[in-house]
């Protein structure tokens, strides 16, 4: 004889059942439609981000293949829901990692035809990616330039066509794939700059979202750099752009983060506690909903050259929400009686590097022009020594037809060695105008620098390093001039 279960019990088992089932349906996530909690950053909490509207063009930056998912994923399928108009750019093809050619084309031998294999690979991984987030592969924009270089691009010794740069592993001076957005573009600075101002004119974005200037792989600050120096082109060609406020930053790399690692989708993604202490960064979240948060993580398994089935790294970007930062610009008077051009501060001891090399870790950067002469003070935690070398680059952009300039220094305590490239010619820095000196904690540098309009942009940054290992960096910081 059987016996009736209480109505209690029937109740337990029949919600055991539906939870089964929503286990199922949603893959380890709890029920709600968003899982996101305000979760604060050493005291500060993160803004919300607004929705995409049906009215809006948005143009995703990214690095490599993968990127465009890791930092906004969910991003890209509510603006896709909400009936806004999408298209990505991938700056380079990702062929560099070496495990990823093994993995992908099975060899290691590393022929530059092996390379180029990959390189279409990781194409490929990433239109299966955003497909499954709902863009159409006519909207996916590959530019064909050399992974692991754009930061060489972004100075005065490769932005011209003849001053073209050797792709390390494809061995070329120019892209060898068949669908770049610019064919046979070449590997120079230039031409980066070109196309990526060509996508945001043919484009004319409401929104981008672009890599943030502080992360510290060298493609990743390099793309954000041309993004806003095409920007401050466009906007010096009197073309109409986007707000600064328009412009949404995500961040990738950064040491030890994001924390913690791993598949974990009802925590908070928030950025790194040192980031609280940039008064020029306002974070917000973007919440998620469950649909996004499995949809995005089913994405990043479609990147296989990149272990995506278990590595740690990719799931750890698979979390209750996004975060962003909006970009900034400066204004600075240089005319008659000009004053200081004080950088937003820099975060002190940001990073173990930092902590260990304390004369490399910039605090702040003070900028003078009199006279045809620019003066730049660096200031670091502790007193600068043998081993603090700063790099500086400008890229000037002045108004109407002034054209392009950019401007790179090497600064030590042993002297300066600088470059100019201006109207298509690379030419040295003369050395009889170049000056510094140092005190604690500060190091200054005079070098000779003319605007080349009353009216423009610069684009700075400064970084430190000992060898080829960089230390510490600033923001890539937009200014636009006047006098």
């Amino acid at each position: 004889m059987s016996r009736r279960l209480s109505a209690s019990r029937q109740l337990r088992i029949a919600l055991l059942i539906a939870s089964a089932l929503l286990m199922v349906i949603a893959g380890e996530v709890l029920l709600s439609s968003s899982m996101y909690k305000n979760r604060s950053f050493d005291g500060k909490e993160l803004g919300t981000m607004p929705d995409p509207g049906p009215d809006d063009r948005i143009v995703v930056f990214a690095p490599h293949p993968d990127d465009e998912v890791i930092g906004a994923g969910a991003y890209i399928q509510r603006a896709i829901k909400n009936g806004a108009e999408v298209k990505v750019v991938l700056m380079t093809n990702g062929e560099y990692p070496e495990l990823s050619l093994l993995l992908a084309e099975k060899t290691i031998t590393g022929s530059k035809d092996d390379y180029i294999k990959l390189g279409y690979t990781r194409q490929s991984e990433s239109l299966d990616a955003l497909e499954l987030l709902g863009l159409d592969p006519e909207n996916v924009i590959f530019l064909g330039y050399p992974d692991h270089m754009l930061n060489r691009l972004w100075t005065a010794d490769h932005w011209n066509l003849e001053d073209a740069l050797k792709a390390s592993r494809t061995g070329s001076y120019e892209s060898p794939y068949d669908n770049s957005f610019t064919e046979h573009a070449v590997h120079c600075g230039r031409s980066v700059l070109d196309d990526v101002r060509k996508v945001l004119e043919d484009e004319e974005p409401t929104v981008v979202v672009v890599v943030n200037p502080y992360d510290i792989h060298v493609d990743h600050w390099a793309t954000y750099a041309f993004a806003i120096s095409a920007l401050a082109e466009l906007k010096a060609r009197d073309i109409p752009v986007l707000p600064m406020d328009a412009i949404n930053t995500y961040l990738v790399h950064w040491p030890e983060w994001p924390v913690p690692r791993g598949y974990r989708p009802s925590d908070s993604q928030v950025p790194p506690r040192s980031f609280a202490r940039l008064d020029q960064y306002e974070w917000h979240a973007f919440p998620a909903g469950i649909l996004e948060v499995l949809l995005k993580r089913q994405a990043l398994r479609s990147y296989r050259s990149q272990l995506s089935s278990w590595n740690p790294f990719l799931s750890s970007f698979v979390r209750a929400n996004e975060a962003f930062a909006p970009a900034s610009k400066l204004n600075w008077y240089i005319g008659p009686g000009t004053l200081a051009m004080d950088l937003p501060d820099e975060a002190k001891g940001d990073t173990v590097a930092c902590l260990r090399n304390p004369g490399s870790d910039i605090t702040d950067v003070v900028m003078q022009y009199e006279d045809g002469m620019l003066t730049m003070e660096i200031q670091t935690a502790g007193s600068i020594t043998s081993a603090s070398t700063f790099g500086v680059t400008i890229c000037e952009v002045g108004r109407g037809s002034g054209g392009i300039e950019i401007t790179g220094l090497s600064l030590s305590l042993t002297g300066i060695a600088g470059s100019r490239t201006e109207d298509g010619i690379v030419s040295a820095l003369p050395k009889e105008k170049l000056a510094f000196a140092t005190e604690a904690g500060s190091y200054f540098a005079s070098f000779p620098f003319e605007p080349k309009a009353d009216q423009g942009f610069m684009v700075v940054r400064v970084w430190s390093y000992m060898g080829t290992r960089t230390i510490d960096q600033t923001n890539v910081s937009l200014i636009e001039y006047y006098r």
